[in-house]
């Protein structure tokens, strides 16, 4: 496996935004030829594509946050959201450019702990020796620390400080490669439940291999550090919803039978991959970092790697039709008799 560093997209930028903020000068012209890059074409293929939620940012989209993010709101949920975090990385940009330097580039050591980390989360055939993957570094539009494109990874620097050290750094990279290889580990076809359930997966066994993730009622995968690079905020609100969570989540999973496959689409991002959620307990919104689907993935897919090893658990993922068998089998050998489907 061979990991390559794109930087040169970030020192255009960071001059833009430092122009801006010493002189007041936003200059059109060379915001239009930074975002011409091929870095920020990669963000635009990306945000650009249909199957992601509340998505389709492109250069338009982009160059209008870039003008007015600390002038205006946005129509869009996901510049939105991204608003007030880009906005503490502008009013501390130099504080916050002091951060790149640590994730520029990785070892030859380093690309050994992603590699294990992956061949311990994914079939033995999946990695191939002769990969490539390139690491984009920029400052940009992103919502989360990272995310996958083809086999381009994405890390936004006004997110960096999401990620606490270098040793981190690797378990997201490694969680972010994991999606690139998820899809060629699906079947051909779903029924309505099992695409359901494939929505779970694919969130869920990323921080359940690569962060090391648990749940209130499932053991992480590794002894020692657990919930690596998982807000805590987020996953201590979900603890304290297990149950009512693990509830709505089965309701719907017996639902989703009788769904048409748009349905189950729709379903699951309106109710369970927003970044806001409400408490089923007490009503309360609550801002999230990770939806509801990485942590009930974690769980569900996540136990049954544990009890079964990953061979089952990737049989399911192409066939899902035994899935809730498997799974309860799994709960009841991991001490969790309570939360069967």
């Amino acid at each position: 496996m061979k990991i390559n560093f794109l930087t040169d997209s970030i020192m255009p930028m960071y001059l833009w935004l430092k122009r801006s903020k010493e002189d007041g000068v936003r200059d059109p012209d060379s915001l239009r030829q930074i975002l011409s890059s091929d870095e920020y074409k990669v963000e635009f293929l990306r945000y650009g594509d249909k199957n992601l939620p509340n998505s389709n940012i492109f250069f338009d989209d982009a160059f209008d946050f870039f003008m007015n993010f600390d002038k205006k709101t946005f129509s869009n949920p996901r510049l939105e959201y991204k608003r007030k975090f880009f906005n503490d990385f502008y009013d501390n940009l130099d504080k916050k450019m002091g951060l790149v330097n640590i994730f520029q580039s990785i070892s030859q050591e380093d690309t050994l702990y992603i590699s294990k980390l992956l061949e311990n989360g994914l079939p033995d055939s999946a990695l191939q020796e002769n990969a490539v993957f390139n690491i984009i570094l920029i400052i940009s539009i992103g919502n989360s620390m990272g995310w996958p494109y083809e086999n381009y990874i994405d890390f936004d620097i006004a997110n960096l400080d999401m990620i606490a050290d270098k040793q981190t750094f690797l378990h997201v990279i490694s969680h972010e490669i994991h999606h690139t290889i998820f899809n060629s580990l699906l079947g051909e076809e779903y029924s309505s439940q099992g695409e359901f359930l494939i929505h779970f997966a694919f969130e869920g066994l990323a921080v359940h291999f690569n962060n090391n993730a648990k749940s209130l009622y499932k053991k992480p995968k590794y002894p020692g550090e657990d919930n690596i690079c998982i807000d805590k905020g987020t996953w201590d609100f979900f603890d304290e919803q297990f149950d009512e969570l693990f509830s709505m989540f089965k309701e719907d999973l017996y639902k989703s039978e009788s769904m048409t496959l748009e349905e189950v689409d729709n379903l699951v991002m309106e109710k369970y991959e927003q970044f806001e959620f409400t408490s089923l307990k007490t009503d309360k919104k609550m801002e999230i970092l990770h939806y509801p689907t990485y942590y009930i993935g974690n769980h569900i897919w996540g136990m049954i790697d544990l009890a079964f090893g990953k061979e089952t658990l990737y049989k399911l993922l192409k066939d899902p039709s035994d899935f809730i068998e498997t799974y309860n089998k799994a709960s009841i050998k991991m001490s969790d008799k309570k939360h069967l489907l």
